[in-house]
């Protein structure tokens, strides 16, 4: 009867030492201790691009894309507009994440951050792991909202704006902007894609990639 029970509390324990935690969890996707923008790596580059603007050349662009993949900040004004090249992305597993407006749009004004978090959820099937402001600013409310929606604030390193290619380190976040303003052109991109090795956020921050993106 005693070795029962010694057997059976001993098959206890290894059971809930295998059961992932909440917190083992939010040391991966909840990126800093508090909320804080993630804006520099250190164990590679990443290529951010910001997509407010894009039809039919980001559409051919996007089905020719091979991997490592960029991470694809999305506005939610063009998530609802442009389902088929959504579609895409989601066929082919490009990360994605939530792009907003300038910060200012938010100033006490949080219900606007929650709709499009809510519009990103409907079209994803999930929150998005990634929020950036188009100025990459993040005021104190709008950090501990996001905070608390388990979202990770994320800014940059580089910002790519002119012709020119830039000169990354290890370790660099660069964005990339696609906006109808303001844009780099496909060519370029790609030709910065051929002369770095890109890796994904995670890896880039981690060192290492991480496959499951969902909280319990």
């Amino acid at each position: 009867m005693r070795k029962t029970i010694i057997f059976s509390s001993f098959i206890l324990v290894v059971f809930l030492l295998l059961i992932p935690t909440k917190e083992k969890l939010l040391e991966v996707f909840n990126v800093t201790d508090g909320p804080d923008v993630i804006a520099k790596g250190t164990y590679g580059q990443t290529l951010t691009i910001d997509v407010s603007f894009g039809d039919q050349e980001l559409e051919q662009w996007v089905k020719v894309l091979s991997p490592p993949y960029p991470l694809l900040l999305l506005d939610k004004d063009w998530i609802n507009r442009s389902p088929a090249i959504l579609q895409l992305i989601k066929e082919k597993k490009i990360p994605t994440g939530l792009l907003g407006k300038e910060s200012t749009y938010y100033e006490s004004n949080l219900l606007a951050l929650e709709e499009e978090i809510a519009i990103y959820e409907k079209h994803f099937g999930v929150k998005p792991l990634w929020f950036r402001t188009k100025d990459q600013l993040f005021p104190s409310d709008m950090r501990q909202h996001l905070w608390q929606e388990q979202i990770n604030m994320l800014g940059s390193t580089k910002v790519w704006s002119t012709d020119k290619l830039p000169i990354l380190v290890k370790g660099d976040i660069i964005t990339a902007p696609m906006h109808q303003e303001e844009r780099i052109s496909f060519k370029k991109i790609d030709e910065l894609r051929a002369k770095y090795e890109f890796s994904t956020l995670e890896k880039t921050i981690f060192g290492y990639e991480v496959k499951d993106k969902k909280f319990p």
